[in-house]
């Protein structure tokens, strides 16, 4: 699981930005509220919905399954795990689900008291403890940061602008976050304040191509993990086009979902800077991700923990960890991740067919395409076990 800003709370918690449990809630009301946002994610009509079929069945994919699941949230305070969106359930299965997770109770309202303090060390998720490994083992490596531009269609205020990220950090305890090791053991530093990066440049005269090589520049330069900020925001103006802004990030603290959290806030605080307001504020965030981590301890620690150990353990054993590709030539160790796209566009035919299988079948697109490349290995190395990683 990638890591986000703000992850989901935990099942079962609201969080400080959900709505409040609402004992009341008509399950017929919400299965029809649930039928109005799958169709449009699906594209079809509400009505042509049925409450008795998989989720699966009727085409959500991962993509459609976590904008469902933020719809949920900030609707009816109810945090869903993707599989509890993915493995089946029907939409009216799924409202009982939300309705049981918007149930008060006191480790909730325990929860809320600890995210109340969410600054000082803390352990890292069982996602960052990779991502830190990986971040030791190839120093400076731009392999986990994660950048986006866009393009302003009208004049900035540079003033405002780096205003609102200052509290774009003060908001999200993520962006004030470094991390450490003591005797080999990481943590992560959530600091009280700090500085994010923010750079203006003026670009006039600059021609396309120097602009986007100074912009990969920027987005690519190494964090400093343990002593500076893991934001960096970048401004080009007069520039042709318009100004140009570029948000950068490691991945250890965000994900691409956390980069549709930072655009929104930071949109929404420098319009209020702009307007005049002295001390912005936004409704609460929701639950820090240091409060995920907790939850997911707790959760390895019991017999949820035992029994996900006891199936891996079984399911990987005796699988090769080597993909025996036929290479052109050694590859360096470790990776120097300079790699490339292909791309491919699949045609009408092969498109309709393969949504007629997945809807025989009940997966997902993302299902389908994996299978396809699995296919494609088995075939070059002649191993019928493989292991494959994806984000999710």
């Amino acid at each position: 699981m990638t890591e986000a800003l703000e992850a989901l709370p935990p099942p079962g918690d609201a969080g400080d930005g959900g709505a409040p449990p609402d004992p009341d809630l008509m399950i017929d009301d919400l299965i029809e509220w649930l039928c109005q946002e799958i169709g449009t994610a699906i594209g079809t009509p509400a009505t042509a919905v049925p409450s008795g079929k998989p989720l699966t069945a009727l085409g959500l994919d991962s993509l459609a399954a976590v904008d469902l699941q933020q719809a949920v949230l900030a609707r009816h305070g109810a945090a869903l795990t993707l599989e509890e969106l993915l493995e089946g359930p029907t939409v009216a299965q799924l409202a009982e689900t939300i309705v049981a997770a918007r149930q008060p109770s006191p480790k909730n309202a325990r929860a809320a008291e600890a995210r109340a303090g969410s600054v000082g060390r803390f352990p890292l998720s069982r996602g960052q403890r990779a991502l830190w490994f990986l971040a030791r083992l190839a120093p400076g490596s731009p392999a986990y940061h994660i950048a986006a531009a866009a393009r302003i269609l009208s004049p900035v205020d540079s003033s405002a602008l780096e205003r609102a990220v200052g509290m774009l950090a003060d908001r999200h305890p993520a962006l004030r976050t470094t991390f450490g090791d003591e005797r080999g053991e990481p943590f992560q530093q959530v600091q009280p304040q700090a500085s994010p990066t923010f750079l203006q440049e003026d670009a006039a005269g600059w021609s396309e191509r120097e602009l986007e090589a100074r912009l990969q520049a920027l987005a690519y330069q190494p964090f400093d993990l343990a002593g500076g900020s893991l934001l960096r925001v970048c401004l080009w103006t007069g520039a042709a086009g318009g100004p140009l802004l570029l948000l950068a990030i490691h991945h250890l603290v965000a994900d691409f979902h956390s980069l549709e959290i930072l655009f929104h806030d930071l949109g929404e605080l420098y319009e209020m800077v702009l307007g005049g307001e002295s001390t912005p504020e936004l409704p609460a965030p929701p639950p820090t991700y240091t409060s995920y981590i907790a939850w997911q301890e707790q959760r390895l620690a019991g017999r949820e923990g035992e029994r996900l150990w006891e199936y891996w353990r079984q399911a990987l054993a005796g699988v090769p960890t080597v993909l025996d590709l036929p290479l052109d030539r050694p590859r360096p160790y470790p990776p120097s991740y300079r790699g490339a796209v292909e791309r491919l566009r699949l045609g009408p035919e092969i498109t309709l067919r393969g949504a007629r299988l997945l809807a025989r079948q009940g997966g997902t697109l993302f299902v389908l395409l994996l299978g396809a490349l699995e296919a494609a290995l088995a075939r070059h190395t002649g191993q019928e076990d493989l292991l494959l990683g994806s984000p999710a």
